[in-house]
């Protein structure tokens, strides 16, 4: 009963999104509020006219808010996610169906069958129960030449070094700001890893903690998820070093951010 339940759960999201994306989200906050609180964080992190890039955008969460404050480019690897976030946002958001990596090629996309959202293409992840597997196309973020990008978002369950990796060029030129989710429960050794190669760029880490956000290091980070996977941080900030002490001890206000951004979003086509 509870894999059927989960399978009517997504079809009906999936139609939701694909009919309207923007009233199926704004639907949605006005229910739950920011489901995320590093949501809160957007305004501070994306420059307004700018490219948002929205890496393992799922069913939109935050490719909604994203539309709102810049030009937004969504990449989504399962292709029937890929084509409902096209239908729901349509011209709004520009929607890649492939799997950003290090190097273009192919890869075997292994679907979660408790959660889309947790399917993943790296082979670190020891995903417990799939669906099936596809075999994805995928390219470099660097091959796409987006221009003027100030903010990238990602959530690939344990791939975000190699994507990382096929962003150098991105990073170098732009220096956007990333938020990224980063589990060693995902990928052993990847919070170190992920750290030390964005800081090789001049990225600081940080994190929420309650409503502020303070600075953390790999060590600390690692410990904290190693003893309480559930509670520990899994969403980090990082910033170009020029932007670093500007943003710790940040503390934003999500109903006023709701408020905001809401108003923005109801503009959006």
């Amino acid at each position: 009963m509870g894999a059927l339940r989960d399978w009517m759960k997504h079809r009906l999201r999936r139609a939701g999104v694909a009919r309207d994306a923007a009233s199926y989200w704004r639907r949605r906050v006005r229910a739950r509020g920011l489901e995320e609180p590093e949501l809160a964080l957007l305004p501070h992190l994306c420059r307004p006219g700018s490219v948002l890039v929205d890496v393992g955008a799922n069913y939109g969460m935050y490719t909604f808010w994203l539309r709102a404050l810049g030009r937004c480019v969504a990449f989504e690897a399962q292709p029937a996610l890929a084509d409902c976030l096209r239908r729901g946002f349509g011209a709004s958001v520009q929607v890649h169906a492939v799997g950003l990596s290090d190097a273009p090629g192919r890869a075997t996309l292994r679907m979660a069958r408790q959660s889309p959202g947790l399917s993943t293409i790296s082979p670190a992840n020891a995903l417990d129960a799939t669906a099936g597997a596809l075999t994805i196309p995928t390219k470099t973020l660097d091959s796409f030449e987006l221009g003027d990008v100030s903010f990238i978002k990602i959530d690939v369950e344990g791939h975000e070094e190699a994507v990382l990796r096929g962003a150098a060029q991105t990073l170098a030129r732009t220096q956007p700001a990333i938020l990224a989710e980063v589990e060693e429960r995902h990928n052993q050794g990847s919070v170190a890893r992920v750290f030390s190669l964005l800081e090789s760029h001049g990225y600081r880490p940080a994190a929420l903690r309650g409503d502020t956000l303070v600075a953390v290091t790999a060590e600390e980070v690692t410990a904290l998820q190693l003893e309480d996977p559930a509670g520990a941080p899994r969403n980090f900030v990082f910033a170009p070093s020029t932007r670093g002490d500007e943003l710790i001890g940040l503390r934003p206000d999500p109903r006023a951010l709701l408020d905001r951004l809401g108003e923005a979003a109801r503009s959006t086509p």
